[in-house]
């Protein structure tokens, strides 16, 4: 959520890894560790996440207080500022199926808390909005020209230079990507481009960041192991440190990799999506712009399938991907979001549709993981995922380990999977402690995907309600346990459990009950 004009501050307000925690041990109604997300707050306006409490079954909203004058409530706040809002809401209201189970957040009873002088009230924080930026660079001024051809890499890049040159913030310099207010044609096409320490960059509404088609305007990332890939449309150099920066504005930036299909799709608030042909390791040549441009530059060196992450964290830490609408849909092994050997990440208010994995977890394969940093502490709320292979999926990298993540309260529609896990014996690795829950999940499509689920131990299914559901196979699972599940409808079958070669498994409070 996100307040206008607060003032009085303390960094160590930052959301972190105390957040990635499913129990407090209060057992009451008093929201937990309210936080700033890292860079979360501007001159005019903070944004605010909280953990839900540990008994959350009587709250139905909150108020939030400034200096003792009620700001407003956290659903009406939500619903102006997230993106995923209006999905959530329309998918709650339309669907009759689970009519039952209520959306996240309502339920019976008001809490409040407010920010600074806490007395009777619930939660405070104290945080201070950012000092106006010293310096700002609108990138048009320099000749940077947005009319979808001309090539501005060099003007962009010597702003992005000159303007973080100088700082020791991110609120000491911003680099702005304007909208022509008189005209509907605001598209400045660019290659890569190296973002800097202590610096924000803006695309405003009605602004395009465009990548340009030619594969030579993106220099190859220098590497130490057989992998060769380019850099993508915006990046931090490799093999270097950088901190602060961020990436804001109501406005588009387009990877221009694939085209799009005969007409977009409508989706189910009436939004246009944009709706690329189907991409694929046998249609590149066909239906790429710079995808097939950058692929025959990869396959006269190498062969193979490129991937095309939709946005990339590599070894970062306190990274916050917060109102972000992902639209990847079917590009050819596009990612929405990929996490990779990083720490402290929050994920939330974002709208995805994407045409592989919509939130992915990896950190390495084999041998070579031997100094690679694990996947750790990374909290993912109050998302739409639409479409794609899964809305958070594991794997198949996951030599280092991806563990404490915690999922909850987001809404996935028409995914293949909702919570996917993938790996193999020659990968390492693995995935612990993670908790996903409070998640509704309709019409999701494909069990059968190429690449297998991987269960193994120490499950615990709780608190679940499926209906129309398929059973699927579950093979060798030790030491778990399933309890307070609801199954009906599920077909043919003489039962919806699956399960081969079990291992101290408990049912309690399961209709059907499970038979040995």
């Amino acid at each position: 959520m996100k307040f206008k004009k607060m003032l009085i501050a303390l960094n160590s307000n930052a959301c972190g890894s105390a957040n990635v925690k499913s129990n407090f041990g209060t057992n009451t109604n008093v929201p937990q560790h309210l936080c700033v997300p890292t860079l979360g707050y501007d001159e005019n306006s903070i944004s605010l996440v909280w953990n839900k409490p540990d008994n959350c079954s009587n709250v139905v909203d909150y108020y939030v207080y400034m200096d003792g004058k009620k700001l407003g409530r956290a659903s009406e706040n939500n619903a102006a500022n997230s993106v995923a809002a209006p999905y959530i809401n329309h998918f709650y209201a339309e669907d009759k199926e689970i009519s039952t189970i209520k959306p996240p957040t309502t339920t019976s009873k008001l809490q409040i808390f407010r920010l600074i002088n806490p007395t009777n009230f619930t939660v405070s924080i104290e945080q201070k909005t950012a000092p106006k930026f010293t310096n700002v660079v609108n990138v048009a001024t320099l000749g940077a020209v947005g009319d979808g051809k001309t090539v501005n890499t060099e003007i962009i890049q010597k702003a992005i230079d000159d303007c973080a040159g100088t700082s020791k913030s991110a609120d000491g310099c911003k680099v702005s990507i304007p909208a022509d207010p008189s005209s509907s044609n605001s598209i400045y096409v660019t290659g890569s481009l190296f973002l800097k320490s202590h610096m924000t960059l803006e695309i405003e509404e009605g602004a395009t960041l465009l990548g340009s088609t030619n594969s030579s305007d993106y220099p190859m990332i220098p590497s130490t192991n057989d992998t060769l890939r380019p850099y993508a449309l915006l990046n931090t150099e490799f093999n270097k440190t950088f901190s602060d920066i961020r990436i804001t504005g109501k406005g588009t930036v387009d990877g221009n990799g694939w085209t799009k299909s005969s007409s977009d799709t409508t989706d189910e608030i009436g939004n246009k999506l944009p709706n690329y042909a189907h991409g694929s390791d046998t249609t590149w040549q066909k239906l790429g712009i710079l995808a097939k441009n950058q692929i025959q530059a990869a396959v006269d060196k190498l062969g193979g399938n490129a991937t095309a992450h939709g946005v990339l964290f590599n070894q970062c830490t306190n990274s916050v991907f917060a109102n972000v609408n992902s639209q990847t849909f079917d590009v050819n092994n596009g990612d929405g979001l990929e996490v990779v050997s990083s720490s402290n990440t929050l994920v939330y208010n974002s709208f995805f549709d994407n045409g592989d994995d919509c939130l992915n977890f990896a950190c390495g394969q084999g041998k070579v993981t031997k100094d690679v940093k694990p996947v750790q502490f990374t909290w993912i709320l109050n998302n739409f995922f639409r479409q794609g292979h899964g809305g958070v999926v594991v794997g198949s990298h996951t030599g280092a380990w991806v563990q404490d993540i915690l999922a909850e309260d987001n809404v996935m529609f028409l995914t293949d999977n909702g919570f996917r896990l993938k790996s193999t014996p020659a990968t390492g690795g693995g995935g612990r402690r993670f908790v996903f829950r409070d998640t509704a999940m309709r019409e999701w499509n494909d069990s059968s995907l190429p690449y297998p689920e991987t269960f193994q131990e120490y499950f615990i299914f709780d608190q679940l309600k499926l209906t129309n559901v398929k059973p699927v196979n579950i093979s060798r699972l030790a030491d778990s346990s399933f309890t307070n599940i609801t199954i009906t409808n599920w077909g043919n079958d003489s039962s919806p459990w699956n399960i081969d070669n079990p291992r101290m498994l408990t049912f309690e409070n399961v209709d059907p009950m499970y038979g040995f």
